[in-house]
Parts: C-alpha cells; sequence; structure tokens
C-alpha cells in the first residue's frame, strides 16, 4: 500500500482512537493485526466515523486537474471510492464557482500529484476574474481531507 494511503488512515485512526501511526502503518502493509483489530476492520471502522460520513453526497464535488488529464478518471474513481458520488463531480472551470457547502477536490501537489485534496466551500465573493484562477479567486474554503490517488 502507498504511503499517503496509510497516512490517510492514520490520520484518521489517530482523531478516532489516537492509534499509534507507526504501527498503523506497519498493519496496513502487512495486513497485519494491531492491538487486536485486523487492518480491514479497522479500515472499515475508519471509514464509518462521523469524519467520513459528513460528506453531503448530494452537493457538487469541483474537480482540479491541475492540467493532469491523465489522471481524470483515476480521481473521479478515488473520489468514488471516498464516499463522493461520482455523477455529482464535475470539471472545475474558471469562469463558474460552486456554491456554499459544495466540495473543491485538487489533485496535490502538481505537477506530479499522489493524492486528492479535500475542501469545502464556506463562502463565495463577486470578484473580476483574473487569469487561470478566474472566479475561483473569491472561493474561501476549509481544508478537509485528503484521498489517495
Amino acid at each position: 500500500m502507498g504511503r499517503h494511503f496509510s497516512e490517510f488512515y492514520c490520520s484518521l485512526s489517530m482523531w478516532y482512537e489516537k492509534a499509534d501511526c507507526t504501527a498503523l502503518t506497519v498493519s496496513l502493509r502487512t495486513g497485519g493485526e494491531l492491538q487486536g483489530i485486523s487492518s480491514k476492520r479497522l479500515i472499515r471502522r475508519i471509514m464509518k466515523t462521523p469524519y467520513m460520513s459528513s460528506i453531503d453526497s448530494q452537493r457538487h464535488v469541483y474537480l482540479f486537474l491541475h492540467g493532469r488529464m491523465d489522471l481524470h478518471q483515476k480521481a473521479i474513481a478515488a473520489l468514488s471510492a471516498g464516499g463522493f458520488d461520482r455523477d455529482r463531480v464535475v470539471m472545475a472551470s474558471p469562469d463558474k464557482t460552486g456554491d456554499v457547502g459544495d466540495y473543491m477536490a485538487m489533485l496535490w501537489m502538481p505537477p506530479n500529484p499522489d493524492h486528492i485534496k479535500i475542501q469545502k466551500i464556506t463562502h463565495v465573493e463577486q470578484v473580476e476574474p483574473e487569469g487561470m484562477i478566474g472566479l475561483w479567486r473569491g472561493v474561501s474554503k476549509d481544508d478537509l481531507f485528503t484521498i489517495p490517488l
């Protein structure tokens, strides 16, 4: 399993159970046990936490590929596996922003992303479009979590 996959679940489990990050990473990579809980069971338990279940699947998800069109389908599959409705994923465009409550999903870190940064739109201010960022310049958002690619 990839490093970011382990870090993703590690950060969630630390939030959920204050688990030992190193032990969890080793457990996920080897399929072993962690404090009597199999890694598969732990992942299922983490995915059912209020943190992940707080995703509103009826909201749009604006996908920012940063020029990596080759990762489009892979990103949609990762978002779907992370709890988002694939029919609600919209390609981000500089001339239209999402609404408050919608999500932003950015392939990160350009130019060679290895995860998707999930953010929730908290405020949309009317601004004049500027460069490649366009109207998104007026969007405020909160970081939520990451999903491995």
